[in-house]
């Protein structure tokens, strides 16, 4: 196991990044927070998370498409946790392929993301 994990949270709102820090501060975790897509493109081959919290409403480009960019990297291929009010019946609105692991509905209760980045992490 080990010591600490990274996730990195790409959220546009700096009080839902706060809320997601905080929900995240009891597991063994160092959050990072990108405010958009290209701060995300940037800080994730860098830090080379374990999990991503992606929120798909982002202001520059759509969490989709930052998805596909992600998933065409080489060396980092995290977990992915959607964050978003952008779902339909409990799944993320998009025809495709799926390269995500979870999806929670904005507003979303805090302990359903502790625990689904636990499970993520291997620590439930």
């Amino acid at each position: 196991m080990a010591s600490f994990y990274h996730v990195v949270s790409v959220e546009d709102n700096g009080g839902i990044y706060s809320l997601i820090e905080a929900t995240l501060r009891p597991l063994p975790v160092q959050c990072h927070h990108a405010r958009n897509g290209e701060e995300a493109l940037k800080l994730i081959p860098e830090v080379k998370p374990d999990v991503v919290v992606l929120d798909l409403g982002l202001p520059d480009i759509t969490g989709w498409d930052l998805l596909d960019r992600l998933n065409a990297l080489d060396d980092c291929h995290p977990d992915v946790v959607l964050l978003s009010a952008l779902v339909e019946g409990g799944r993320p609105i998009r025809f495709g392929r799926e390269t995500f692991n979870r999806v929670i509905t904005k507003p979303f209760v805090p302990a359903e993301l502790r625990h689904n980045v636990s499970e993520l992490l291997g620590l439930a």
